[in-house]
């Protein structure tokens, strides 16, 4: 199993949540239930800004259809779940004019995980070993083999009903020119996933951009200095997280757990296969020691940082304001064209 952000629909969503994450949150998340996609009122999506060009705006005023994330909006994890109810209901109405059964859901580790907010860092550090330990287990499929209602309808089914269903619903993986399933085209309608892939082929990746600038910004560069002292005086040397999470792979990868790893040019981790053990196998606990290592090295860098949130959302939203500024005819131009 390879290791690596999945689905388009999470890529699309992913920069207005970063951007939204920069500031701290005024009050705690909602963490009240979430029933069917049906019962809740939609997400606010992206705003059609009317404004000059002096005038403030968001990158999501120019996205159409792509769910609006505040700096600092402590709602943010309760609209993700929205949207993902709501794609999930699409995908309902979209299996059923193709005559088959088809029930909403959305797995509640994930449900669970936007709900709760960022910080599970005393339970999971940055998630890395944790999610090699469940993947190597088989452990991180087996929720949604048990509790995914439509196991079961496929289950039903003949084995040629059983191939319709799933053409139906993922669409035809071995062609990559074939049209969407009914999940994915659901999801790119409700997360605006082409859309925003047609922003990034006009003027390149936004989210990319802005945050390269705001890590190269003094402000920030001073801010991880400041960091780097506090997680040396913990016995960390690291200039940045990247370099944790970097370590962390590394020593999985040192175990034997891990393959086929690729790294971007600034040492970034890019994908890699996790490999599957036996539940004997000794190096299950080899990678539970680096679970509570890397636990500990995350809760000394969220300290570490406590206080930078106010600088990071500041200096985040300067740069996205020079980036439309930098932009705005080709962005006026994309909303227009995109039905703004």
């Amino acid at each position: 199993m390879t290791s690596e952000i999945g689905g388009r629909w999470r890529f699309a969503v992913a920069g207005a949540l970063v951007l939204a994450a920069c500031a701290p949150a005024a009050t705690e998340p909602s963490t009240g239930p979430l029933e069917t996609a049906t019962t809740l009122p939609p997400a606010t999506a992206g705003s059609v800004d009317t404004s000059g060009p002096g005038d403030e705006a968001r990158l999501e005023d120019f996205i159409p259809g792509l769910p609006s994330f505040a700096p600092g909006d402590p709602e943010a994890g309760t609209t993700m779940v929205r949207q993902m109810l709501e794609a999930e209901e699409r995908t309902r109405r979209c299996m059923a004019a193709l005559g088959f059964e088809y029930v909403p859901y959305v797995p509640p580790d994930q449900t669970e995980a936007l709900l709760a907010g960022a910080d599970r860092v005393e339970e999971v550090g940055f998630g890395i070993a944790v999610d090699v330990l469940a993947t190597a287990t088989g452990k991180d499929q087996a929720p949604d083999l048990v509790d995914d209602p439509n196991v079961a309808i496929m289950e039903g089914l003949e084995p040629t009903e059983r191939d319709a269903y799933v053409l139906a619903l993922y669409g035809d993986t071995a062609d990559p020119d074939a049209a969407p399933g009914c999940r994915e085209q659901a999801r790119d309608e409700v997360f605006s996933v082409s859309v925003v892939e047609a922003l990034i082929e006009r003027v390149g990746n936004p989210w990319t951009e802005i945050g390269d600038r705001v890590r190269a910004d003094p402000r920030v560069v001073e801010l991880d200095a400041t960091w780097a002292a506090c997680m040396r005086d913990r016995g960390y040397v690291f200039s940045d997280q990247r370099e944790i999470e970097s370590y962390v792979v590394r020593r999985l990868e040192e175990i034997g757990v891990i393959e086929d790893l690729t790294v971007a040019p600034d040492g970034t981790v890019d994908s890699y296969t996790v490999v599957t053990l036996e539940t004997d196998d000794p190096r299950l606990a080899e990678i539970q020691r680096v679970v509570d290592e890397e636990i500990a090295m995350a809760v000394a860098a969220r300290d570490c940082r406590a206080g930078f949130a106010d600088v990071v959302r500041d200096v985040t939203a300067e740069y996205e304001q020079r980036f439309i500024e930098e932009h705005r005819a080709e962005l006026d131009a994309f909303r227009q064209e995109y039905g703004g």
